[in-house]
């Protein structure tokens, strides 16, 4: 077995079948596997789980963990081909299962004198609290649909997640760590240096692991550099 710590990434070549049995309780689990690996997931203990689905597997994952929490869909413009007599797909589902973070969106201060007013109804209008006024803050929640383009293509034909849709969904989801048995290009990874988490990644194929070892280095050699006071150790 092949073990790269990079930052807080511990990455690791192998059969994640095997190695999930050892590993502790997660707080974030990250599921993208291929669509014939959906059957024989066995996860360890998590607090929050994501998962991203099509139509073709949906069933497999609702079968396997139920009803989700919530439900995002990420849409793309360049729909992906699958068969001749189906239409293009220009989406994906992202089901989110058990804790998520409470988004700071705002307050409401039912001493304020009006509401704010929209068209022409009020925001907070509320027969038991009168007329509210919202205060909104930085933090947002997320949304329901995320428009990105897919990234480009690798080796073995998967398209890389966009950055930006991985780290809201992780901000809203994980306070400590990640674990993601199906690493891919790491994309995850590099979202996890960013935002201070720490992150186990596995990848079977062997190619695509260094592939996403070098990937996730670069990119850490380059917040590293530009980071006013670098602190991060990258160990190859």
């Amino acid at each position: 077995m092949k073990q790269q710590q990079i930052g807080l990434c511990t990455l690791l070549h192998g059969d994640c079948h095997q190695m999930m049995c050892d590993l502790p309780e997660q707080d974030l689990i990250f599921l993208d596997p291929p669509f014939d690996a959906w059957a024989d997931i066995s996860l360890p203990e998590w607090q929050s789980l994501i998962c991203f689905t099509n139509f073709q597997n949906r069933e497999k994952v609702t079968d396997q963990f139920g009803k989700p929490r919530s439900e995002v869909i990420w849409h793309f413009k360049d729909g992906r081909w699958i068969s001749n007599k189906l239409p293009l797909m220009c989406h994906e589902n992202i089901l989110i299962y058990g804790n998520t973070n409470e988004a700071d969106v705002g307050e409401t201060n039912k001493d304020a004198g009006t509401a704010i007013k929209k068209g022409k109804s009020y925001i907070g209008k509320d027969n038991d609290l009168g007329d509210r006024q919202y205060i909104p803050k930085q933090r947002k929640q997320l949304k329901s649909v995320y428009e990105h383009p897919r990234m480009n293509k690798d080796h073995l034909g998967s398209w890389t997640k966009p950055t930006p849709l991985i780290q809201q969904l992780t901000e809203f989801c994980a306070e400590t760590s990640v674990l993601d048995p199906f690493m891919g290009s790491g994309t995850m990874g590099i979202v996890c240096n960013k935002l201070g988490l720490n992150y186990i990644g596995i990848e079977k194929d062997e190619r695509t692991f260094e592939m996403a070892c070098e990937r996730i280095y670069q990119e850490n050699l380059q917040m590293d550099f530009f980071a006013p006071n670098p602190t991060m150790e990258i160990v190859r």
